[in-house]
């Protein structure tokens, strides 16, 4: 992926700047409605960052754990490296910046627990965090406090967490408690403005990483779909792809389709009913977006990739359109965070 965004904190080839932004008014403040308060530019921002990382720390989380798992079963003659794990969160430049192999350890150690990285487990965890303590008067106690606790345990294992043999349990925790997590902010946090933000920062980062698990891994393995000896391995790595975005079971109960390339491009781009579908999060950051005031902006890019997406049924799906797809979404969806910082966040340096 070649683009880039004004925003220096998302992921691709950023850097993440100041994780406590300016203490001024949103420019458009929420403040109509019975017992509503106005809510300062820095508390919406910070809860849509807080989104953000969180949600990328438990995808970053999920797969690598799939990915390593599909390294050690698959024989040593399918062609799968660690290198795809970089190409991913797009931090290639950053990593061979400080290594000259790009080796399991290397790559682990990068993306684990490198706080150099900005896109790092690590650094995802620990800036949420930071977000977080900024906004405690609107985020719920407990899910300050699982994520508080969690960057804490992040941050002890970060000398050799990575490692295979203790990795599971590190990853198997970030997974655990960002779902607990999920789950205490659905329950207890009151639908109000802030709530908006925070979702509307999740959904995007999950658009955004179901969009690069697309581009960078279903792209590689499409146009090698055939019925040869092969086909096998093809169908466990189109599996790995799906258990990473936490998208087969859904899959299997939308079609009796075995899984393969078109099939599972079209389900994850434009599936109505699965939530990390592009399609799911857009509706879902157009619902919250609904709920704030001078929507214009960023609704209208929302429905610009909605109608790109109109095209994926009719879609013939090769390597190049998936990744040309990729690429148009990716995009998209730059310039709607653009748009919501520029309908709701004062300049932002």
């Amino acid at each position: 992926m070649t683009a880039t965004t004004s925003n220096p904190a998302q992921m691709q080839t950023k850097t993440v700047s100041n994780t406590v932004p300016p203490a001024t008014l949103a420019r458009h403040a929420p403040t109509s409605g019975p017992g509503t308060t106005v809510l300062l530019c820095r508390t919406a921002y910070s809860l849509y960052w807080a989104g953000r990382y969180l949600e990328r720390a438990e995808s970053l989380a999920r797969l690598v754990a799939e990915h390593t798992a599909l390294l050690v079963d698959l024989p040593t003659s399918v062609p799968l490296t660690w290198e795809p794990l970089l190409a991913i969160p797009g931090v290639n430049h950053g990593f061979y910046a400080q290594f000259e192999r790009a080796d399991e350890p290397s790559i682990m150690q990068f993306l684990l627990a490198d706080p150099s990285n900005p896109s790092s487990l690590y650094r995802s965890l620990t800036d949420a965090r930071e977000n977080l303590r900024t906004v405690r008067q609107v985020f719920p106690p407990e899910a300050w406090r699982l994520a508080n606790e969690l960057a804490a345990f992040v941050e002890t294992q970060a000398a050799t967490g990575w490692r295979r043999g203790r990795r599971h349990r590190l990853l198997d925790r970030v997974i655990a408690d960002c779902q607990r997590l999920a789950g205490v902010v659905s329950g207890a946090m009151r639908r109000d403005h802030a709530y908006e933000f925070f979702a509307i920062g999740t959904q995007l980062e999950r658009a955004d990483m179901t969009t690069r698990v697309l581009d960078v891994r279903a792209a590689s393995l499409i146009d090698s779909d055939g019925d040869g000896p092969a086909s096998l391995f093809d169908e466990v790595q189109w599996l790995g792809v799906m258990r990473s975005l936490v998208g087969l079971h859904a899959f299997r109960r939308s079609t009796s389709h075995r899984v393969l390339g078109p099939e599972v491009a079209r389900f994850l781009l434009s599936d109505p009913y699965f939530p990390r579908s592009v399609v799911f999060c857009l509706d879902g950051v157009a619902d919250a977006l609904s709920r704030l005031p001078v929507r214009d902006g960023p609704a209208e890019e929302c429905a610009r990739i909605r109608r790109r997406l109109a095209a994926v049924a009719t879609t013939n799906w090769t390597k190049e359109t998936i990744r040309r797809m990729a690429d148009d979404l990716q995009l998209g969806l730059i310039a709607v965070d653009t748009a919501v910082c520029d309908a709701y966040f004062e300049s932002i340096s």
